[in-house]
């Protein structure tokens, strides 16, 4: 079997995806009167409101941010205090597929109570397929192997009903740091040809996928793309250059 085509483009993102530096350096606590803790973070990575954070083996719900700024913080049993010191934070989530196939990922419960729960199914990084794959089969002494032109999502969720400049401020930004840590990863991951990278293009997407559409007696209706959340965030288009070797070694 020819091993550089025997993997998908979404086998070979895995790994990089799971490479994704996600430490956050906190310079400073303040303690608040409510019982929270604001965290000096100099980059705050994708912390978005609602999501569990551990430290030092205590948990903490993230309450506020400021993006590169602050995050605050509750602790899910009262009495615990995080102190200075770096932090891992929750790992983004990745998909791939078509639309349909891909909520259809978003819309499996779970917990055991049935139920579909935004802390298990974001952030998400979705790979939009299908995607071509020109694999450079003939050029043997050529270390790139496969060049990919992907298109992927990078969304959390953020309520539609919140105004376009808190979309960008408490979805978008968010999201914009998860590429610039996932190209981290991708440039230091050892399968690419970075080099070759001369660009990418990134689409900012508040309110994502929702439209209006053509309905019953002539009617427009509001149509939304993976309406299991309300989604904001950022599309990145990316042409990446896989090494030979990588293609080679990929497990």
């Amino acid at each position: 079997m020819n091993l550089e085509v025997s993997k998908s483009t979404y086998e070979l993102l895995q790994p990089i995806i799971n490479q994704i530096n996600g430490t956050c350096n906190i310079t400073a606590v303040q303690s608040n009167a409510d019982g929270s803790f604001t965290l000096s973070i100099c980059n705050t990575l994708w912390a978005t409101n609602g999501f569990i954070v551990s430290m030092q083996g205590n948990q903490y719900t993230i309450v506020s941010f400021v993006p590169n700024q602050s995050i605050t913080v509750l602790p899910l049993i009262s009495g615990n205090t995080p102190t200075i010191g770096s932090f891992t934070l929750y790992a983004p989530k990745f998909y791939h597929g078509t639309i349909n196939a891909t909520q259809t990922d978003l819309s499996v419960p779970d917990d055991t109570f049935n139920r579909v729960n935004y802390l298990d199914k974001l952030p998400m990084i979705w790979l939009h397929e299908p995607i071509d794959e020109t694999n450079n089969t003939l050029a043997k002494l050529s270390p790139i192997a496969r060049q990919v032109a992907c298109e992927l999502w990078f969304l959390v969720d953020y309520d539609f009903t919140q105004s376009n400049a808190n979309h960008y401020q408490y979805a978008i930004k968010p999201m914009r740091n998860l590429i610039a840590a996932f190209y981290e990863a991708l440039k230091y991951s050892g399968a690419v040809d970075d080099n070759l990278i001369t660009n990418f293009i990134t689409t900012d997407t508040p309110l994502f996928g929702r439209y209006s559409a053509s309905g019953s007696k002539g009617k427009d209706v509001s149509v939304q793309i993976f309406n299991s959340f309300e989604l904001s965030g950022t599309k990145l288009q990316i042409t990446v250059p896989f090494l030979r070797s990588y293609l080679s070694n990929c497990c």
